[in-house]
């Protein structure tokens, strides 16, 4: 389920994007920029629709997805948007 990134409370936000960023630096090697740096540019793509928040019922967890995959995911299985 797609989650809008603007009704999540600031706070859990800023913890959702460190979490992804912290997940995504072990996988790979992303450029040296500071961390607040990488999180505006995360609420940049949340903001242009370019990357969406993500709730998954099954695993029961939160996540950061590219759009166009969060949106297919959605049509793939639309029971679990429900």
């Amino acid at each position: 389920m797609i989650i809008p990134h603007k009704q999540l409370p600031p706070e859990t936000l800023q913890a959702v994007i460190e979490d992804w960023l912290s997940r995504q630096s072990q996988e790979t090697d992303i450029v040296e920029m500071s961390r607040q740096s990488m999180i505006d540019q995360v609420l940049k793509l949340l903001d242009r629709g370019k990357m969406c928040v993500t709730w998954d019922d099954e695993s029961q967890t939160i996540n950061l997805l590219d759009a166009e995959t969060a949106k297919a995911r959605e049509q793939e299985f639309p029971g679990d948007s429900q």
